[in-house]
């Protein structure tokens, strides 16, 4: 099915289907209206005032054959026969009806959808009635009768997605907005004989499974990564700097006489100086280095001679090529892995689509189409890194480059070297793939570069990297619901889920390799005896210090593997295992395990990290003071009863705080020290 394309100016069409739904025509309205009411009908819904021509604006259509004329203006002969003339009444009733569908199609819901047909949905029925209503017009003429002359064999269409147009018509005379249905076929029930099944074979269904995009894989990503960097940064600037130089050279007239030349040999002038340009042209990196290489190799073939085509290019044909079949793509890549777009919200980015900020970067806005109550989507809007603005804009240049050379209009970001808009993004990835010769790390079980694989990709990528990953990418892709985001990106794929388990396991192992490092500065309960297992695990090795293989390996073996260890609140580390056969944690007290999320001051398994951590808890004692003093103040025993709490929580965890605040009136009177410390000194 193809996809759904934004149409060129979606406030207006907006504000056009807002019209549509406040008119307020019933369907015996549209039944019973004459000529005149049917035009003023016409004119409401922005199709013209004229009979027997229905012309739909451009800017209510997407680009491409959408806004061919055959498409978008449809009139009176167009559905009659030759031999009958368009001021008959015959032609009249036939328009009549013509146009009575169109204004129900536009303002009644479809029979499947809640929602009214589209202007592009439209003007494709109304083709496809046009053989059916000339068909009609040669039956007999009977009064009352209309669309029920014909039944469906009076279509040429071949698939069924073709003949669907008899279904909606007749759902729109059901509703009472047309005088009749195309006539059907009747089936009586009760001329088949009951079936007996008793002697039939077993019934065998095959089950089609759903061909999900998964993740691409990552040696993919990242050898396309590298060389669509590659391209971004030290090809594209040089090159479009080239095309650009040489498309502003144009020979209307002789060069030696100044006669003006024919168009054939002004074509042949042109493009003999702007290949000259071309293979004259200084090519540089972006360091003003000279780029003879790209460093790497591309399979990509001149479309007039058919040889491969080297860098640097020699012709402006080779130069041009590059541009889209190489940077073009490059730039499509970091977009679509870094943002995560659809498909409709890719093709809808214009060339004003980058909004600068004081802060030196870019905004990026655009709109989002799916699962949005509006028809012409919603504005969206995301602050864009350094790499993906730099591609952004260099497209631009390509945009208005191949605008200029082709000669075409509009403003779409995505142009193809023959088309002024792209919809089809798969294509052009698929091509960008075969050019670069990376086609067989796709592997054999998924080989096509689909757009919405970078979905896929991305969630794979942020799952795998951070804790939050959830909510980060439901933000990112626009879902409504995170659960949504969980089954259909994360959870789609298992390995997902097992690489984001080796991650989490290596972090927790790179965290302890760091805090055995400092670990003469660390304190809390668990420290020392973390420095003597420690001490003694080097003089089993024979070494006074550790080299980083070897706290690695300690690290490890500390946090079983990387399974144990956690950060459970600001500056705070349990190190306690989770099997609660070995150790018996205060915070197991009334459960069947230990629970971090219940942790308690002083537990031998606690760690307590230094530096910033005991300045965030100075500070935070300190607010919370002055908060109680407030609390009792106003004599607010809810508000004294919790900062009491939200400062005994912070100042025992290091000495040095516990001992700045300890002779404080509130402490004394509202802070007390916890048990657990207390039983430890009178020991």
């Amino acid at each position: 099915m193809a996809r759904q394309q934004p149409v060129l100016n979606p406030e207006v069409y907006e504000a056009q289907l807002q019209i549509n739904a406040a008119l307020g025509w019933d369907a015996a309205a549209i039944l019973t209206a004459d000529k005149d009411r049917l035009l003023t009908m016409q004119y409401r819904l922005g199709l013209g005032r004229e009979w027997g021509i229905i012309e739909c604006p451009n800017t209510f259509l997407p680009a491409g054959t959408k806004q061919h004329t055959c498409n978008r203006i449809h009139q009176l002969p167009q559905f009659l026969p030759k031999d009958v003339p368009p001021n008959s009444p015959t032609a009249n009733e036939a328009w009549a009806e013509v146009l009575r569908f169109a204004v129900a199609r536009l303002t009644h819901t479809s029979r499947r959808s809640a929602r009214i047909a589209g202007y592009s949905t439209c003007m494709g029925d109304l083709n496809a009635l046009k053989p059916i209503v000339r068909t009609i017009v040669q039956m007999p003429a009977t009064e009352g009768h209309f669309w029920s002359r014909v039944g469906e064999e009076a279509s040429s269409a071949k698939s069924k997605q073709s003949l669907r147009i008899f279904t909606v018509q007749r759902h729109y005379h059901q509703i009472g907005a047309l005088p009749d249905a195309f006539s059907g076929s009747v089936n009586v029930e009760a001329d088949e004989p009951e079936r007996d099944r008793s002697g039939e074979a077993e019934h065998e269904a095959s089950v089609k499974e759903n061909n999900k995009w998964q993740p691409l894989p990552m040696e993919f990503v990242s050898e396309t990564s590298w060389r669509s960097l590659r391209l971004i940064k030290s090809v594209a600037p040089t090159l479009l700097d080239s095309l650009e130089a040489a498309l502003q050279v144009h020979h209307s007239t002789h060069p030696r006489t100044a006669r003006l030349l024919s168009e054939r040999r002004s074509q042949d002038l042109t493009r003999e100086a702007r290949d000259r340009v071309i293979a004259g042209w200084l090519w540089v990196d972006e360091d003003g280095s000279p780029l003879s290489d790209m460093c790497f190799d591309i399979h990509i073939k001149s479309t007039s001679s058919g040889n491969q085509i080297v860098w640097p290019p020699c012709t402006f044909g080779q130069a041009w090529r590059l541009a889209h079949t190489l940077v073009k793509p490059a730039h499509l890549w970091m977009v679509l892995l870094g943002n995560g777009n659809r498909n409709s919200e890719a093709v809808s980015m214009r060339n004003d689509c980058l909004v600068p900020k004081p802060t030196g970067n870019f905004l990026w806005k655009g709109r989002t189409y799916k699962m949005i109550g509006i028809t012409g989507g919603r504005e969206i809007n995301a602050v864009v890194p350094e790499i993906i603005g730099q591609s952004i804009l260099q497209q631009m240049r390509i945009s208005q480059l191949t605008k200029l050379y082709r000669g075409f209009a509009g403003n779409a970001l995505w142009v193809g070297e023959n088309v002024d808009a792209i919809h089809d993004l798969s294509t052009t990835l698929n091509s960008y793939v075969d050019a670069l010769g990376l086609r067989n790390l796709l592997g054999d079980q998924n080989p096509s570069c689909h757009e919405h694989r970078f979905r896929k990709t991305l969630a794979w990528i942020v799952a795998v990297s951070l804790t939050n990953s959830i909510m980060i990418l439901k933000d990112c892709f626009g879902h409504t619901d995170a659960v949504m985001t969980l089954l259909h990106y994360i959870a789609s794929d298992p390995s997902i889920a097992q690489e984001v388990i080796r991650v989490q396991k290596e972090l927790t192992i790179m965290m302890a390799v760091d805090v055995i490092a400092d670990r003469e500065t660390v304190g809390g309960p668990g420290a020392p005896e973390l420095r003597q297992r420690a001490d003694a695990h080097l003089k089993r090795i024979g070494k006074t210090k550790f080299e980083p293989q070897d706290a690695y390996e300690f690290a490890r073996r500390e946090t079983f593997e990387g399974r144990t260890w956690m950060m459970i609140a600001p500056g705070i580390l349990c190190t306690a295992p989770h099997d609660v056969t070995q150790v018996s944690t205060p915070c197991a007290e009334g459960q069947r395990r230990h629970n971090p999320a219940n942790c308690k001051a002083g537990c031998e398994w606690q760690l307590l990290l230094k530096g910033v951590y005991t300045t965030q808890a100075d500070d935070t004692v300190d607010y919370a003071l002055k908060n109680l003093q407030q609390a009792i103040d106003s004599d607010d025993e809810a508000s004294i009863a919790f900062w009491a709490g939200q400062a005994k929580a912070w100042l025992y965890r290091y000495d040095e705080v516990a001992q700045k605040w300890k002779d404080h009136p509130l402490v004394v009177a509202h802070v007390p020290r916890p048990v657990r410390i207390m039983m430890k000194e009178a020991a």
